[in-house]
């Protein structure tokens, strides 16, 4: 809290770092597409199909010098109460509620960065972690045209998955490496798909960097929205007035010794 301070003078007045879309389909437009742990790769010199990095250096450069902004940030997004409850609502209203504890997939952030700064009126916290996006973003900027949630994104992976050699190389203070080990820890107990646990296990440093070219395309086509609209919505549709009590669990699952992602089960309990 106390870091982001200097930084909330410099958020332009009532505007918003990301714009709610007026249509809930239109996320990924506002998002950009992804830059997550494709800067990770980038980082570590994997070349692309034509012998190129996927991310331009400039831009890793500039994302690894907001690591202790992006660390601020991760913080106050995972781990303060104030502002991940009020997230978690934001992905169900913006239906994403299947991803309401998602936050480094480009649509997840994007819709994480729109409810701080819609809150950052009445919340200090969303406030000061809206002031830090403000802040990567204008130095991401710096270096070409990208959008918000692919800035964030970016310098928000960086830093998590290289937390150990950032604070070696003193980035870190020894008080945001502790907490950027509690955002994973965090981040894989509520992970509640097998592709966003394997989404913190490339974090975690527990699979390799293999093919993410397509992941999150992958993780849509296997999920289960169709199953659950299947089974549920035709009993939704004819009782729109109602209410049903219901739990769903759904277990991650997927093989930690090939990295291949397995489909995760999932269980429906209802009553009436």
């Amino acid at each position: 809290m106390l870091r982001a301070q200097p930084y909330l003078r410099r958020v332009p007045p009532r505007r918003l770092l990301v714009v709610p879309p007026a249509n809930s389909r239109s996320w990924e437009a506002v998002a950009g597409g992804g830059m997550g742990m494709t800067a990770a790769r980038s980082k570590e010199g994997q070349l692309n199909d034509r012998g190129y990095l996927r991310v331009k250096r400039q831009f890793i450069d500039a994302a690894i010098a907001c690591a202790t902004l992006a660390a601020d940030a991760l913080t106050l997004k995972v781990l303060s109460k104030e502002v991940k409850s009020k997230v978690v609502s934001y992905q169900v209203e913006t239906r994403n509620g299947s991803r309401t504890n998602a936050l480094l997939s480009g649509k997840s952030l994007a819709r994480a960065w729109a409810c701080v700064g819609l809150c950052s009126e009445s919340c200090q916290y969303s406030q000061a972690a809206h002031a830090l996006g403000w802040e990567i973003t204008s130095l991401m900027q710096k270096c070409g045209a990208i959008t918000a949630t692919r800035a964030t994104q970016a310098a928000m992976s960086l830093v998590l998955r290289y937390a150990e050699e950032f604070h070696s190389e003193e980035r870190l203070s020894d008080e945001q490496l502790d907490a950027m080990l509690s955002v994973r820890e965090l981040l894989g107990v509520q992970a509640q798909c097998s592709y966003a646990e394997k989404n913190v296990s490339y974090h975690d440093w527990l699979v390799e960097l293999d093919d993410l070219d397509g992941f999150w395309e992958r993780m849509d086509a296997a999920s289960y929205k169709n199953q659950v609209v299947s089974i549920l919505g035709d009993n939704l549709k004819l009782h729109q007035d109602g209410a049903i009590r219901m739990l769903v669990l759904s277990a991650p699952d997927w093989n930690r010794f090939d990295g291949k992602t397995a489909r995760d089960s999932v269980s429906f309990c209802t009553s009436s």
